[in-house]
């Protein structure tokens, strides 16, 4: 694979990631993290709520002044259930932070260390070659004069465009095509939205103006 196209798929996921964002991450791998590292946790967790639930609809039905001793048996029951839940909750929560610690070191290693190691590894090596400049002018020089300098910096030969120039353009292009789609979805969301309601008004009316005409009819 030619290393520039390599750098916009390496760019491209980092910055789709970026655009996602840790919580939003977090939130998605968390039912499978739970599963696989809580899951006796979870299931007593689940377990303790459904029986803390029916105990509840129990305890609302018996009366403490007919029957206290059973009264205070389910009693006894939902508090020591309510006790479990506590502390299974404070375990899924430890889980939970644990996972978010975790998905942030990989959002720092995919967005941040993977394409400085790509773009170092390619360093030296031209990703293109920018058009010469007019004959009779400096050997290396380009039709974009000192900005083509510019562009072969780092190690890249002269004339060329560098890795780092490269990724660095990349990233910026990328990153304005995804804000330009995030402003163009909420407002297609909302254009949506507000549209429902006027197609709610239009058969609300059409209805209205049947039931009109149906009782002129009548009296006529």
């Amino acid at each position: 694979m030619h290393p520039a196209l390599l750098i916009i798929l390496v760019v491209l996921f980092s910055t789709l990631l970026s655009s996602i964002g840790h919580a939003r991450l977090s939130t998605l791998i968390l039912p499978i993290w739970l599963r696989l590292t809580s899951a006796s946790t979870l299931a007593a967790n689940q377990r303790a709520k459904k029986e803390l639930l029916q105990n509840r609809l129990l305890l609302g039905q018996t009366s403490a002044q007919d029957d206290f001793s059973k009264w205070a048996k389910i009693r006894r029951k939902v508090d020591k259930l309510t006790q479990e839940i506590e502390g299974s909750n404070a375990k899924l929560q430890s889980a939970q932070s644990t996972l978010t610690l975790l998905v942030r070191a990989g959002l720092i290693v995919l967005t941040t260390v993977m394409p400085f190691l790509v773009t170092s590894y390619h360093s030296k090596t031209p990703m293109f070659f920018l058009p010469p400049a007019a004959a009779g002018t400096r050997e290396g020089s380009t039709w974009f004069g000192p900005i083509g300098w510019a562009l072969s910096l780092a190690a890249a030969p002269a004339g060329s465009v560098s890795a780092g120039a490269w990724s660095a353009v990349v990233t910026r292009v990328l990153t304005l095509l995804i804000s330009g789609v995030k402003d163009v979805m909420p407002s297609a969301s909302s254009d949506t939205k507000s549209a429902q309601p006027t197609e709610r008004q239009s058969q609300t009316e059409a209805k209205k103006s049947a039931s009109i005409e149906s009782v002129k009819e009548k009296s006529s």
